[in-house]
């Protein structure tokens, strides 16, 4: 009998986890895992929505939503072996449903952001507050699962212990769907990014300064940046205050069957998440940027960074400067490019379907059932958001 899962997830729109979620999704269900999705919020982008729809059963918070567990029941599905949750918000609703839904599913919690679960509690971010302590004290350290060891070590020193059992799980990519790479047309001087507008992506911003070095220097380069988010607005008048606006283009988000052929022709990609290594996988030189830092630094091509971290701030490896690294890209032969090139197809290898679906499928078998009293974290933060709107404390 196929095991059942309901992945919690914000939204469904393009992004990292949402491609991740998908591949992942798919692999389970070839080993028999079926999946639910609940989405926080009904936002979607239709093309990826209607991919994940023919592998698992989509539902919306919003039209499920009721405070009686056996009417929940009811409208979610009739029981679940596990519930996987892939952003914080969705942390303390796991532990609701597990305490008074689905009493045998076994809570996990998926990390592939660097601070996802020890963000820093701050004004009006109370909530932060109860997130941190379901996730460091209510649920067991191998429900855990890390998408690399960046995020592992990040979480152990902002939270202030250790997670010894907790599992390290790859991010996935799809490589048999990039292949072969069409690299035959390639433009010397176009770089590109794909990946949310938002907070920690700070190299959409700080590669202008990149474009602006580069062409300085005499190289005619060009930036196409794909996505959008909540600082797109930002970006779009600094682009403009910078007189980039000829050079610096802004495609707005980018369907999900269509980043081969976005990618391809590009010298260098810059980004993060799962979008720098899909580019790599397409034979693309990829370079990952740092997260949250406030220059345009990397820690080198993909290729030259060693085990499952690539972009978090805290790696031990030093940093470089990106303009330096596309600098050199444009000065190196043909054949010393596809040199690099094939560096970046075997580097992106552990990553495929097959041995992340493996590790994930050992990771759910191997957690535990312990249930988690999410009341106890949650009437807190609630309370504290009466207060606040009742008195303003």
């Amino acid at each position: 009998m196929n095991k059942r899962i309901l992945f919690i997830n914000l939204y469904f729109e393009m992004g990292g986890v949402e491609t991740l979620l998908l591949r992942l999704i798919r692999e389970l269900k070839a080993k028999g895992f079926d999946a639910t999705v609940l989405l926080l919020r009904k936002a979607y982008d239709p093309v990826l929505l209607t991919e994940l729809q023919q592998h698992a059963t989509v539902v919306f918070l919003s039209d499920v939503a009721t405070p009686i567990p056996s009417r929940m029941r009811r409208r979610l599905g009739a029981d679940f072996d596990y519930i996987f949750v892939t952003i914080n918000y969705a942390l303390i609703l796991g532990a609701l449903l597990q305490q008074f839904v689905y009493r045998r599913a076994h809570l996990l919690a998926g990390v592939y952001q660097t601070e996802l679960f020890c963000a820093p509690v701050e004004a009006g971010f109370r909530h932060h507050q109860a997130i941190r302590q379901i996730f460091r004290d209510g649920l067991p350290d191998q429900n855990k699962v890390f998408g690399n060891d960046a995020a592992k070590a990040h979480h152990e020193r902002l939270l202030g212990r250790a997670f010894p059992q907790a599992p390290v799980v790859p991010l996935m990519v799809d490589i048999d769907k990039y292949l072969p790479p069409t690299r035959a047309q390639v433009d010397r001087h176009k770089i590109v990014s794909v990946g949310r507008l938002c907070d920690f992506k700070t190299y959409n911003f700080t590669m202008l300064e990149v474009v602006k070095s580069l062409r300085a220097q005499g190289h005619p380069v060009t930036y196409h940046i794909y996505g959008d988010g909540p600082d797109e607005t930002r970006l779009r008048a600094v682009i403009a205050q910078q007189g980039l606006s000829e050079v610096v283009v802004l495609h707005g988000p980018l369907d999900y069957p269509r980043f081969k052929e976005a990618v391809s022709d590009a010298l260098v990609f810059v980004g993060s998440g799962t979008a720098v290594m899909e580019a790599a996988a397409c034979g693309v030189p990829s370079i990952a940027a740092i997260e949250y830092a406030t220059a345009a630094e990397t820690y080198g091509f993909l290729h030259e960074i060693p085990g499952t971290s690539f972009f978090e701030p805290h790696l031990p490896y030093p940093r470089k400067s990106i303009s330096t690294l596309i600098a050199q890209l444009l000065a190196v032969s043909p054949e010393q490019y596809r040199e690099v090139e094939a560096a970046s197809l075997k580097r992106i290898q552990p990553f495929s379907p097959k041995n992340v679906v493996d590790v994930t499928a050992k990771a759910l078998l191997q957690s535990s059932p312990l249930r988690v009293n999410g009341l106890r974290y949650a009437v807190p933060m609630l309370i504290w958001r009466f207060l606040s709107k009742k008195f303003g404390v």
